[in-house]
């Protein structure tokens, strides 16, 4: 079982680099103690790649890909983890942002070699609600969508399941939960950690259904659940 020494945060963008600041600098101001943190952005081939010269001038810590078309958020994640050689991982999304004690309580939460671990939620934008998260189960994990993608995952137990599943439409993060929680890896719950969550209409994850998907996240979740049975 490897110590947790290194975490590589995980951002994804596709034309909403103009929304990532906020996200860089709540990496940025992480506490860190002995812990080293790194924040990879993937950029999945966006049309407009002009924000990107004000925030590498700014923020030339961050590491910064770009990828040459559109690939899907899933394969641009698994993409983005490949340049990493981090021991975890956690998936950031661009217009999201993390409490400053987010990473060390996670890394703590996870002793054991517990993954995902996942954070209390704080909804922000459309909608305004915070979120405690109940302990892990592994027929809730296996269930419910109830473990949000910006989760601390080992690389253990990603490289497990090979990632993400390439092509979902919806849902890639509970696929993988899904996945680990069959392979016998155990989560934990970490609600001294929040993930500020902007809740948007324009979003791709769609979870409240401000888009009205209900019928096609329906549909993915019973793909996934039958696929894996």
């Amino acid at each position: 079982m490897t110590k947790i020494k290194k975490v590589s945060i995980i951002t994804t963008t596709y034309n909403d680099s103009h929304m990532l600041e906020k996200c860089i600098r709540s990496v940025r101001d992480q506490i860190r103690g002995s812990l080293v943190i790194d924040h990879i952005i993937w950029d999945d081939g966006s049309s407009d790649l002009s924000d990107f010269q004000k925030l590498q001038a700014v923020y030339p810590d961050v590491t910064y890909y770009f990828g040459v078309s559109n690939v899907g958020l899933a394969e641009a994640r698994n993409r983005a983890v490949s340049k990493s050689d981090a021991d975890a991982f956690i998936f950031l999304d661009s217009d999201d942002h993390i409490s400053n004690n987010f990473v060390r309580d996670m890394v703590q939460a996870s002793k054991g070699c517990k993954s995902p671990v996942y954070p209390s939620v704080q909804c922000f934008g459309s909608w305004d609600v915070y979120m405690e998260k109940p302990e892990w189960s592994k027929d809730s994990a296996m269930r419910d969508l109830f473990i949000p993608a910006t989760s601390l995952v080992t690389r253990e137990a990603f490289e497990a399941v090979n990632g993400f599943t390439a092509g979902l439409p919806l849902l890639e993060d509970f696929d993988m939960w899904y996945r680990m929680a069959d392979a016998g890896f155990t989560g934990k719950a970490c609600n001294s950690a929040i993930l500020y969550y902007n809740i948007r209409k324009d979003s791709m994850s769609d979870h409240f259904n401000l888009k009205n998907r209900k019928e096609l996240k329906e549909e993915v979740y019973r793909s996934i659940v039958t696929k894996n049975v």
